[in-house]
């Protein structure tokens, strides 16, 4: 079966309704633009499609096939917005290339993917959900240059969470932009990406991208600094991010402990704080009620509430997010206040080498730990403020 018109099929009144009757293989579709539904003759089926081609516009509706695999074709290009629900039942053997975005509130579901996949732009609420793997040797590309990174929305891998893995390459900024493997993504923030995430079912801990960040993992993770006036006040929350969206049904989908003493960790009584989940996060608020002092400075950390905060937006189940042993840390400071020694960087009591290293490559990589004024901006006044601390010895 081959549909192939030189102008436009279909409007955005008037779509129309492509269906391969008794299962057959649709060779070929190539059209400026498409607006309708094509699909086999019931919601999946096993009718594949060999190549799908818009010359200058949008494929707007719906497309459901077993596959994109035909011998003859060559695979899925739309040359404009993908403004449509994909179900790809089947094995993309073919390229999906979109020329355009995918656009929000869009979700292009591929069941085993064995081909190269790009977006010119993966668009806030659109998702791109990968049944099984990202396997090894395909590559996912969003974005056209290091200006225009592309990934606003989300990917799942795992996406019917089985045994699905990310053993392929996820490219931002275009062909020439920065490739990240799973362990790569860690290391950096949605901002990155440009504000979207790549997750793996079930959704894990993004530390990097929560607020404080916390760098690194284990006994070397430097862990962010938080306001305790901002915290308490809730002007400054903290921010717990995950690779993907989240769920809950309690009001306290995480467990709050404040660490008193060496290895002793005290939960924070839920009265304390207030935690909102929406979509990758959980923005954790003081509550400071009256005639009570604000929560101590210090260290804290954040861990699942049980298996009440699950992972959302999946194909199928909603599993529990997974947090590593470390959970989340952050702390809690006052400078001006509490806590008089804000060259004690690294909260251990004692002001010395330790804590000057720690703060000069905060402060050259711009990390929060080294916005001593808690102001938003690193600039010279956190470096004064600091170095001024570090010479009185205080």
């Amino acid at each position: 079966m081959n549909l192939l018109v030189s102008g436009t099929v279909g409007t955005i009144t008037s779509p129309v309704t492509v269906i391969a009757r008794n299962d057959a293989v649709i060779t070929k579709i190539s059209c400026s633009a498409f607006y309708g539904t094509v699909r086999g003759p019931g919601a999946f089926s096993s009718a594949t499609i060999g190549e799908f081609r818009t010359t200058a516009g949008p494929i707007v509706g719906e497309l459901k096939v077993a596959g994109i695999n035909a011998a003859n074709g060559s695979g899925l290009f739309c040359n404009g917005d993908l403004d449509a629900i994909v179900g790809i039942n089947g094995t993309a053997n073919k390229p999906i290339q979109v020329s355009g975005k995918l656009v929000a509130g869009r979700v292009c579901t591929i069941t085993t993917l064995n081909s190269d996949v790009s977006f010119d732009r993966l668009e806030a609420g659109s998702t791109l959900r990968i049944n099984g793997s990202l396997p090894s040797g395909k590559t996912l590309t969003f974005g056209t240059d290091a200006a225009h990174p592309g990934l606003a929305g989300q990917v799942i891998i795992n996406s019917t969470n089985g045994a699905g893995t990310w053993a392929g390459t996820v490219r931002v900024g275009g062909s020439g932009g920065t490739p990240y493997t799973q362990s790569a993504l860690a290391g950096v923030s949605s901002g990155s990406l440009g504000g979207g995430s790549v997750g793996v079912a079930p959704f894990g801990l993004w530390s990097r991208d929560s607020f404080p960040p916390t760098i690194g993992s284990g006994a070397s993770a430097v862990v962010g600094l938080q306001s305790r006036d901002g915290f308490s006040a809730g002007t400054a929350p903290v921010i717990v991010s995950h690779y993907g969206a989240v769920s809950s049904s309690s009001s306290s989908p995480l467990i709050v402990e404040y660490n008193s003493a060496a290895n002793q960790w005290d939960a924070v009584p839920p009265s304390r704080i207030s935690q909102v989940v929406s979509g990758r996060s959980v923005t954790i608020s003081g509550i400071t009620p009256a005639g009570q002092a604000p929560l101590n400075y210090g260290l804290y950390r954040a861990r699942p509430n049980g298996s009440v905060l699950v992972s959302a937006g999946l194909t199928t189940g909603s599993p529990s997010v997974v947090y590593p042993a470390e959970d989340f840390q952050f702390k809690l400071w006052c400078f001006y206040g509490a806590n008089p020694n804000p060259a004690d960087v690294n909260d251990d009591g004692i002001v010395d080498g330790s804590d000057y290293i720690l703060f000069i490559n905060a402060f050259s990589a711009m990390e929060s730990l080294a916005d001593l004024d808690n102001d938003g901006i690193i600039d010279g006044n956190d470096f004064v403020l600091f170095t001024n601390a570090f010479s009185a010895g205080c």
